[in-house]
């Protein structure tokens, strides 16, 4: 695809409206409206920017270009992303690592961005897509619309619902949100180019998202005692002496994290154990968790495990120490 000069002009033009517009909008905010933030003020004015400069180049720019709003909308926000990563990278380079003036850095990036965004818009956002690379797009913002389903459900139910389990309520919003996502690409035209396999594979990979997410990232923080040393030694001023530590365990941690509590509602809401006249006995289902928890405890974890400075077997039996009688077992 040849551009022409007039296409040029009409971008150049466009570029420094969409300019203006960013200019005026950061103004506006920080002196007009008091935003406190500068931070703030210049994602809003930026996203008023960008957004003019795509419609701009939709609209105004690239005549006779065709295709839906929505794979433009898409394929944009990839190519500015790329460019924005590009700046990053660029500086980092220019600047960290080479030591030049950051200044002139700015400069060479920002011209070649000029070059990379015009060419990226020609060949790229506004080019006639294949089928497949219809597909392909259609298929990114239907995920990008299910991540919004999901973040905005589980905040929701996370702040103002109740929670039994962090690590099942957490995958209940990843399915509930899988759910509507799949019934807007079934109800919505623009999702047709999509099969309905096509469909059913983009589901469960949002599935599988939301299961990695859930016990990534609320469930680790919940229960990680990793995460409970930082912020602890944080607490503490940045230091604790490293003799006190279990002293910390037994009369902090399991206080304050509600620990005893917190794994007993877990195991019931499980089903693994049931409480009967102040006794704590496993359900057959728990037995078979216990059992294939030991057998796999002792057969495939490290036998070698750096701890404190010496490697050691002893976490593949932690029990063989333990009391022959406690005196804490239900008669």
């Amino acid at each position: 695809m040849r551009s022409s000069g007039p296409e040029i002009l009409r971008y150049a033009l466009n570029g420094i409206i969409a300019t203006l517009v960013h200019f005026a909008a950061l103004t506006i905010l920080l002196e007009l409206l008091k935003v406190n933030s500068a931070g703030l003020s210049n994602l809003i004015a930026s996203a008023l920017g960008i957004s003019v400069s795509f419609l701009g180049s939709r609209y105004y720019v690239f005549q006779n270009r065709e295709g839906h709003f929505f794979d433009h909308a898409t394929k944009f926000l990839i190519l500015y992303g790329g460019i924005a990563l590009y700046n990053g990278l660029f500086l980092m380079v220019w600047t960290d690592l080479l030591h030049h003036d950051y200044r002139f850095g700015f400069m060479i990036a920002t011209a070649l961005q000029v070059v990379l965004s015009y060419f990226g818009n020609s060949f790229f956002v506004f080019s006639i897509m294949s089928q497949t690379a219809i597909k392909i797009i259609r298929a990114l913002l239907g995920t990008l619309l299910f991540a919004s389903l999901f973040v905005l459900l589980h905040f929701v139910h996370f702040r103002h619902f109740p929670v039994n389990v962090v690590f099942y309520a957490a995958i209940g919003d990843a399915l509930a949100a899988a759910v509507m996502g799949g019934v807007i690409l079934v109800l919505l035209p623009y999702f047709r180019p999509l099969g309905g396999f096509e469909k059913g594979q983009l589901m469960l990979i949002w599935i599988l998202a939301g299961y990695g997410f859930a016990i990534s990232i609320p469930t680790v923080i919940d229960r990680s005692l990793s995460f409970y040393i930082l912020e602890k030694i944080q607490q503490r001023g940045g230091g604790i002496l490293k003799d006190h530590m279990r002293q910390v365990f037994v009369e902090e941690y399991l206080p304050e994290h509600r620990l005893v509590d917190v794994r007993l509602t877990e195991q019931l809401e499980s089903g693994t154990i049931a409480i009967e006249h102040g006794c704590v006995k496993l359900t057959s289902k728990g037995q078979r968790i216990a059992s294939f928890g030991r057998f796999y405890r002792q057969s495939f974890l490290p036998k070698k495990r750096l701890l404190m400075g010496e490697y050691s077997d002893d976490l593949t039996n932690p029990f063989r120490h333990s009391a022959t009688n406690p005196g804490y077992t239900c008669e």
